[in-house]
Order: C-alpha cells, then structure tokens, then sequence
C-alpha cells in the first residue's frame, strides 16, 4: 500500500467512520486467540494558526441589532490547536466468523490537545484539563454477511456524510481557528452542514458492481433556532445511493442521499411561543390564541445532498453541494433550523475542490464553498430589535501537504473567509496555519 493510499484508507475508517472499520485494517494488532482479533488505531495533530478578521464600522455594528456570529471589534488570534480533526485512539474487536457472519465493533475516543485559550483551567464546560475535549464519536457495533451490513450504535451521519469525507481541510484547518476548546470547522458551516455523530440503525446492500445503498433511523433531534420542539414520535430518516469505480482510466465516486425529520411542539410551547412580542403576545408570556400567533404545531425538516469525485494521475476533481429545508447553517438541525414562529429556513451550499499529486507525498489542493440561508419573513421583522440572521458563509481555501513516511504528514494552509448578513454587513477573515499528522 503506497504512503497516501494508507493515509486515506486511515481517515474514513477510523476518523470519520461512514462505515465500520474491520480490526484487521487496523493499524496494529494487539492480539488474536481463537479467531478473535484486537487491535487499535489512531493519530495525533496540532496546528499553529493565526487569524486576522477585520473590524466591522461603527455603523455596520449600530445599524441593526447583533449580528449573529459578528466579531465586531474584530482581531488578530493565534493559536496551537488541533484542526477540524481531533486526536483519535481507536480500539477495535471482532469475533470468530460463525455461520457466515462477521461480527465486530469499534469504540473511539477522540479528545483535542489545547486548553480554551486559559493556561490552567481544569473546568470541563471551559474545555480544561479534565476532559472537557473528550469527544466519544464512535461506539457501534456491526454484523456483515452475504445480506449486506447491519451496524448498530453511533457513527459518521449518512447526510452529508460524503460531502465531509471528501473535503481536503478534513486533514486541515479551514474556518474557526480562533475560537473554542474543540476543533476546527474546516467546511463546516462553509459548504456542507455537519452531519455529525448520531445514534442509529443502518443497513447496507452488497456491493453491486461498484453501487450501494443505504438506509437507517437515528436518534432524532428536538430542533432548534425558534423556542422548544421537545415531542419527536419518529426517529430522523437517512438514506444513501452511491456509486464507485472506474472508467476508461478515470476513477469515478458519486452519490445522493437525503434525510427526513418531523417534530412537534407540546401546547405549552406553542403558547409560550405565541407570548413573544415578535409573535402577537403582549405581556411576554403564554398566550392562548395559538391560532392567530401562528406558530408551527408540527415542524418536517429535510433536505438532499449529492457529489461526484473523478480521479485521473495524480489530479482529483471534486464537487458536491446540499439544498434543503429546516437544516441550520452549522450544526445540523440544533441551532437556527427555525425561526421564532417554527417556520423551517430554506439552506443550501456547495464545494468546488480540485487537488493534484506530485508523487513522492507531495500534494496541493485549491478548494472554494459556501454555505446559505434564506430569511424568512420572521427573520426579517426581527433584524431592529433582536438579531441579524448569517445569509452566506464562503471560504477559500489553498493547502500544500507533504507525506514525509506513511505515518507523518505536514501540512500548510491559507483560507479567506466571509461572513454576511441579511442586511448586507460582511465581515472578512484571513487564517494561515502550519501543522502536522502523526498516524499508527
């Protein structure tokens, strides 16, 4: 297996996990007895950044109220932190195979290297010393046969879940080097909404010359961005078609996959919604007269995502993008899905990447993206009293990495990022990182 061939067969598997990582694949076996197989695998990065963002006027500021997300003084931020991957210890185990069945599971355990930005906290809500980094991605189990794969547990979304997988500033840096305990966002929020790490049920079809297909429930999400939607009587539904392989020398990735969520609010909600002045109340607090409030009882969010990835030498063309409703900007479904009257926001994005291989470890990649949400007309008689909502968030991006042996990366990126509002106030920001990988 050749030095990046290695490299890329250890970021799905074990960092990412869109499918279960078989212990033999892993990196080094501890032990095997009868069968049974124990192995781990893993990796250790850091990256000095520097951010510089540039100051918003005093009449973007004093326009409207707060802008979401705005830094309004605006500054200059280094940092040593890890990237938009965190460190990974991975451990693995898998069964004897009995009556054509190939039983395994995988537990890992993904904690970050810096403090946030305080020397010696050990507070875990302030990401201290005692674990608050600690980030428990991967806890599955997973059964394969003739039939296809069940896997069990929590693992890489289905949704977006390959847009993430085939985004180069997955080994990078990307936006949001400045802030926070955790890591970085990479194209989270700049291209794709996060899929996440969910609890579910999944099952795969056997490959069927290069194609398959999936589909799974997973623990569902109480939505967020509009006030409380606590009821969820059916799990979130996901569902993948994708296609792998190679044409006339050109190697071919392509897929689609959607997802589907519906969810209520109790009538205890709905009338603390309908308190809100934004909403029709008076007094700020519950009001009955749910039906001239106007306030979503029931709440469907969902959306499609697509790509296609061609490879010819060492050149590597990537595109994908997502279209949906209810999906917020960032972090999928749990920060601004819905506004204040329940009403699910309209989200799109898309990424436009190309890298090139040299041969020898050396690669660069040039990659641009965007992440959009409409405003409603909620958002919109809230812009003088409450908040300015994010409409497009666009990065672009350059890296240059260099594969030193199969177990150590360097890496140098330099991303341009913006920030707009609905009201037309932009806020730009540079980043330049310096880092490293170490994989086993």
């Amino acid at each position: 297996m050749t030095k990046t061939s290695k490299i890329t067969a250890f970021a799905a598997p074990a960092i990412m996990a869109l499918a279960v990582a078989a212990p033999s694949e892993a990196k080094i076996l501890l032990m095997g007895d009868g069968g049974w197989e124990v192995s781990f695998d893993g990796s250790v990065n850091s990256f000095y950044n520097f951010v510089t963002t540039e100051e918003l006027t005093t009449t973007d500021v004093a326009t409207n109220a707060t802008h979401t997300g705005q830094d309004a003084d605006g500054e200059d931020t280094s940092r040593i932190t890890v990237g938009l991957l965190p460190a990974v210890w991975g451990m693995n185990v898998k069964a004897p195979t009995t009556n054509g069945l190939d039983m395994s599971a995988r537990i890992g355990l993904y904690p970050s290297t810096q403090n946030n930005r305080r020397k010696n906290t050990s507070q875990a809500s302030t990401g201290g010393q005692n674990g608050g980094n600690l980030d428990l991605r991967e806890i599955f189990f997973a059964v394969d046969g003739s039939f296809g794969q069940v896997l069990v547990g929590r693992t890489l979304g289905l949704y977006q879940g390959k847009n993430i997988l085939t985004d180069m500033t997955l080994f990078g840096v990307g936006a949001g080097a400045a802030s926070g305990g955790g890591t970085t966002l990479g194209r989270i929020g700049w291209g794709y909404v996060y899929p996440n790490f969910n609890a579910g049920i999944r099952y795969t079809t056997p490959d069927f010359n290069g194609v398959k297909a999936q589909v799974g429930i997973f623990d569902p999400s109480t939505l967020g961005g509009g006030g409380g939607v606590t009821e969820t009587s059916m799990p979130r539904l996901e569902a993948e078609v994708s296609y792998a392989g190679n044409m006339s020398g050109v190697s071919v990735s392509a897929w689609a996959n959607g997802m589907f969520q519906t969810a209520q609010r109790s009538n205890s909600e709905i009338q603390t919604l309908c308190g809100l002045a934004i909403n029709g109340g008076t007094s700020g607090g519950a009001d009955t007269n749910t039906i001239a409030c106007g306030v979503d009882s029931s709440i469907d969010v969902g959306g499609g995502a697509f790509g296609l990835q061609l490879g010819y030498g060492g050149l590597t063309l990537t595109g994908s993008g997502y279209i949906g409703s209810g999906l917020g900007t960032t972090l999928m479904l749990d920060t601004d899905a819905i506004d204040a009257k329940g009403h699910a926001r309209g989200h799109n994005g898309y990424i436009a990447q190309g890298t090139y291989a040299f041969g020898q470890g050396t690669s660069i990649g040039a990659s641009y993206g965007e992440s959009r949400a409409k405003e409603s007309s909620t958002d919109l008689l809230q812009r003088a009293s409450t908040t300015v909502a994010i409409e497009s968030q666009g990065l672009l991006d350059f890296m240059v990495w260099h594969d030193i042996n199969k177990n150590l990366r360097v890496v140098a990126e330099y991303g341009l990022q913006e920030r707009e509002w609905h009201d037309g106030v932009s806020q730009d920001s540079t980043n330049v990182s310096v880092g490293g990988f170490f994989f086993w």
